[in-house]
């Protein structure tokens, strides 16, 4: 079985890639399908996987509130402010690192969150994209008032 790849360029832009014998492709910004481009992605672990995927979420979500309470509500905070490869080591001081931990620690340590992790850890089937997403918004209220506490 042959592959068939379709594209959809206008024959102004069509003559100029012949003539210049090049094949354009957009980058992923010039796209207007916002779902063009997006690949499956699945998640399946153990409980030290569930385990350490939440408590990134959490090292994340707490270093995103720490931008918002310095720059303020009115300034634009977005996806870029995520700093999805930060690690606790890259914290500035001792003392952040030791409050990040206590608001992890609060948030793996509390009973409804272990059985939670218990639960997802014992799942058969990869959680896809949208369910994984479902995840997170369930713990999410609750990750920010462990991180709320903690900064009171």
């Amino acid at each position: 079985m042959k592959t068939k790849y379709y594209r959809l360029r206008g024959t102004k832009h069509i003559l100029d890639e012949l003539r210049g014998q090049y094949i354009y492709f957009a980058a992923p910004d010039e796209l207007n399908d916002p779902m063009e481009g997006t690949r499956d992605v699945f998640w399946n672990g153990d409980r030290i996987a569930w385990f350490n995927l939440l408590n990134h979420y959490v090292l994340c979500l707490e270093r995103l509130c720490s931008i918002v309470s310095l720059v303020g509500e009115k300034d634009t905070v977005s996806t870029r402010d995520i700093q999805v490869f930060l690690s606790k080591s890259m914290l500035p001081t001792e003392r952040y690192k030791t409050m990040v931990s206590k608001i992890q620690g609060e948030f793996t340590g509390d009973p409804l969150m272990s059985t939670f992790i218990n639960g997802l850890s014992k799942k058969v089937n990869n959680a896809g994209r949208d369910e994984l997403t479902q995840y997170l918004r369930t713990i999410h209220t609750f990750a920010l008032e462990v991180i709320s506490r903690e900064y009171e």
